[in-house]
């Protein structure tokens, strides 16, 4: 041993693979691929692959793939021919719809070529019109132009102080009256503090020198006599008569202080007067410029409206094209109202035609060549339907002949392996209809008639036939099944085939019948056969048995003689 790979050996043969995986406990493979397992399954022997049921399976199961394509193109392409068909249907209403649009529009022309004349000279009038447009809007443009001027004038009035707007005079008086003002204003807190520290100060000398004096005279009056008491009250006369003048002279500059006062409220209120007058000014100013602005833009919605307009009147004219000599002197001396009124009443009828299509000729044109096309596709549809249609006539001719010929076949191969296997009787595949009926292959020209197979069996010489199964016991069932086994396997052999005690269920008469057809049949397939019985081992190339030990199935090589005494 040499070449083992993962309890896998490689062998030159069969034999030598077999041995090794009994001995070695070993699975072992031939340069051939036959494989040789510990567990004394064996796999390999020729195959034919030209000859496989699988790949004739496979070739069928595509050929109903492709059948099944095949069906599903042909009803697509049917539903394209009817839509096409329901399409042609309406391009023929379109085509008859725009054939009748296509007359009403010839003679709609023909009333528009007619009213072309009059049009013209309501062009002229348009001119003249738009001549007197183009002064007003001149006009117009030249008061916008002040406007925005004095617009701009107004604004940058707006930006200044309020000062600007005052003459020089009014300027000095202003500035000589806010001096004033703040001088005035001044001078009364200043005053005002000076009245409150000469209140204080009045309040202070009543409490400091006249009640100290008269609680000093007091004192005096106790101690002096009547005359050094009148003394005393002569001078405090004269103290007291020159504090009342101290008083008076007080109140009168308090009484000027205060006439200040108001003088200076008054100025203040004259002043905040003027201001007001200037607000209001002000106001008004600013109202005059808000109403500019709305007259401005006044004017420029009429200016666009009228651009507008002189656009239209333009797009009208370049639509009109160039007139003849003819039309320009025919309405050279028409008056303005006939003019308008012809105008208005041409654009009454021509709102008749709005919902004209002006390219119905051009729609027409372009649906004559689409109908073609579409001819031309449905054309090659056609020639597409009918070449499938011809292919799965071909295809179902095929798959006919393929099945009868396998029935045949395989029936021919039933009835002569049926006959090796119950010389006395006699057994034939049978097909059935939709009515239950046996129908001779013969007959059969299409399979997709037939529903079943039957078979027609007699297992005596009396010519007793059996149709149904189950009026069969297991053994005849196993010798029927064994018929059309080795029936298809003629039709298409395998490399080899495993017969696990097959003839358990038969009798004794049909088992040496049994042994002599596998014998044949090994001719062209190896079969690998179990079996209790003794007829099949008289015709085995190798011989092995299998026993059971300690609840193991062991497999040894043995010879007939040694495998008729095993198996008795």
């Amino acid at each position: 041993m040499q070449y083992v790979f993962g309890r896998t050996l490689l062998c030159r043969n069969m034999e030598a693979a077999f041995h090794f995986a009994e001995e070695n406990n070993l699975d072992c493979v031939t340069l051939d691929g036959d494989q040789a397992l510990r567990t004394g399954s064996l796999y390999g022997g020729y195959r034919d692959k030209s000859r496989s049921t699988i790949l004739a399976y496979r070739n069928y199961t595509s050929l109903q793939k492709l059948l099944k394509e095949a069906e599903e193109e042909v009803q697509k392409i049917k539903d394209d021919i009817k839509d096409l068909r329901d399409e042609m249907t309406e391009y023929s209403t379109d085509k008859q719809k725009l054939e009748r649009k296509i007359v009403n529009a010839k003679s709609t022309i023909e009333h528009i070529r007619s009213q072309k004349i009059l049009l013209t000279s309501d062009l002229d009038g348009l001119k003249d019109m738009r001549g007197k447009r183009e002064k007003l809007l001149d006009q117009y443009q030249s008061n916008l132009e002040l406007l925005k001027a004095r617009k701009i004038v107004l604004e940058s009035e707006l930006s200044h102080e309020m000062v600007a707007h005052l003459s020089e005079s009014e300027q000095r008086e202003m500035d000589h009256l806010n001096d004033d003002i703040r001088r005035l204003t001044e001078e009364c807190k200043k005053l005002f503090s000076e009245r409150l520290q000469l209140q204080y100060d009045r309040v202070q000398l009543l409490k400091t020198t006249f009640i100290k004096q008269h609680e000093h005279l007091s004192e005096i009056l106790e101690s002096l006599n009547e005359d050094s008491i009148y003394r005393s009250l002569e001078l405090t006369d004269v103290v007291l008569e020159s504090a009342i003048k101290g008083l008076n002279v007080i109140q009168e500059k308090l009484r000027d202080t205060e006439k200040a006062i108001e003088e200076a409220k008054e100025k203040q209120k004259l002043i905040q007067d003027n201001l007001k007058s200037q607000k209001a000014e002000e106001a008004n100013i600013q109202q005059e410029i808000d109403d500019y602005d709305k007259e401005i833009k006044l004017f420029a919605a009429k200016k666009n409206t009228l651009m507008t307009r002189i656009e239209e009147y333009n797009e009208n004219i370049c639509k009109l094209g160039p007139l003849p000599l003819q039309e320009q002197t025919k309405c050279k001396n028409m008056g303005t109202k006939r003019v308008i009124k012809l105008l208005t009443d041409v654009n009454q009828d021509l709102k008749k035609f709005r919902r004209m299509n002006m390219q119905a000729d051009l729609q027409y044109t372009e649906l004559i060549s689409k109908e073609k096309d579409v001819k031309l596709k449905m054309k090659n549809l056609e020639e597409g339907y009918n070449h499938i249609l011809e292919l799965l006539d071909v295809l179902e001719t095929q798959k006919n002949d393929a099945i009868l010929f396998t029935f045949r076949q395989s029936s021919e191969n039933f009835s002569k392996i049926f006959k090796k296997l119950v010389p006395t009787g006699h057994a034939e595949l049978m097909m059935k209809s939709a009515e239950n009926e046996t129908v001779p292959i013969e007959d059969v020209t299409d399979v997709s008639t037939i529903k079943g197979i039957g078979i027609s069996v007699s297992f005596d010489t009396d010519g007793t036939q059996v149709h149904e199964l189950k009026e069969t016991s297991g053994g005849e069932k196993s010798l029927l099944a064994l018929a059309l086994i080795f029936a298809l396997q003629k039709c298409s052999p395998v490399p080899f085939c495993v017969i696990d005690e097959v003839d358990s269920m038969l009798d004794s008469v049909y088992r040496p019948s049994l042994a002599q057809l596998i014998n044949e049949l090994s001719r062209e397939t190896q079969f690998i056969v179990t079996s209790h019985g003794h007829d099949i081992l008289g015709y085995g190339d190798q011989v092995f048995g299998v026993r059971n030990i300690n609840q193991i199935s062991h497999v040894t090589v043995m010879t007939k003689q040694e495998a008729l005494a095993f198996v008795a």
